[in-house]
């Protein structure tokens, strides 16, 4: 598999109501190698049906086998990664526009 420049983690639980928020924070910056991969610990709020909506090859789903605390859900998500560059994002979070094209500017210099 190719290795991308960023992976954004993002572990969540019951998070429904803001998760989508956060995804389109990330979707709507105008950059792509990049990757997103949301690790669902077993929600039981909706956020099963809003991840399976979403359609972009950036976003990645994944689903521990079991509930996991928030710690072992972090760690569980590192196995997922495959950026150069990670960064867990919390699922009531969001990026600012650019985000992707700051962080090239401040890795460069």
């Amino acid at each position: 598999m190719k290795q991308v420049k960023y992976s954004i983690l993002i572990p969540t639980f019951n998070k429904f109501e803001y998760l989508n928020y956060t995804l389109k924070s990330i979707l709507q910056n105008d950059y792509e190698d990049f990757e997103v991969i949301v690790s669902n610990d077993h929600s039981t709020d909706g956020t099963d049906e809003l991840l399976l909506k979403i359609k972009d090859p950036r976003v990645k789903i994944i689903k521990p086998p079991f509930k996991l605390t928030q710690a072992k859900n972090y760690e569980y998500l590192l196995n997922f990664a495959n950026g150069e560059w990670i960064s867990i994002l919390g699922d009531d979070d969001g990026v600012l526009p650019n985000f992707f094209q700051t962080l090239d500017k401040l890795i460069k210099s």
